[in-house]
């Protein structure tokens, strides 16, 4: 029997400075990373205010593509565009999008992936919550560091 490769799973941090306000036009609002059923995941909030999201992601490498495949609840778009999402909404059921803020994916390399699903090591981005649509990431972009904290 010939076993299927498995893909690579790997580790990501993305830290939103300046996340939206709790309150918007007199009411509470929501705001975390949104998966493909559209539920926002909150995230933590750090001492300085910062939100912090952890979570996993695959990726493939194929060969026709400049770029890996990544896969998971929190990656949107096609393939050779694939982007996280940030969300902004009332927290009442069934508000609309206040705005929401997306992260390309597209700037990761392939060796950036096989370091970051090493044992200790994750992939960590950074943004500004103040951003709308494609937003750039700050200082470096996605950088492969050592797992510090729960993810």
């Amino acid at each position: 029997m010939i076993k299927k490769p498995t893909s690579p799973e790997m580790r990501v941090r993305l830290m939103c400075v300046s996340p939206p306000p709790v309150e918007h036009d007199g009411h509470i609002t929501e705001f975390g990373l949104q998966d493909k059923k559209q539920v926002l995941h909150p995230g933590m909030r750090l001492q300085d205010g910062v939100l912090r999201f952890d979570f996993t992601i695959t990726a493939q490498q194929k060969s026709d593509r400049a770029i890996p495949k990544f896969g998971g609840p929190f990656v949107h778009g096609p393939a050779d565009a694939p982007f996280l999402y940030l969300g902004y909404r009332e927290a009442q059921a069934g508000a609309a999008w206040i705005k929401r803020i997306k992260i390309p994916l597209g700037q990761i390399t392939w060796a950036q992936v096989e370091a970051a699903s090493a044992p200790g090591k994750l992939l960590e981005g950074a943004v500004s919550g103040q951003g709308v649509a494609t937003v750039k990431l700050l200082g470096e972009g996605w950088v492969v560091h050592k797992a510090g904290g729960e993810i």
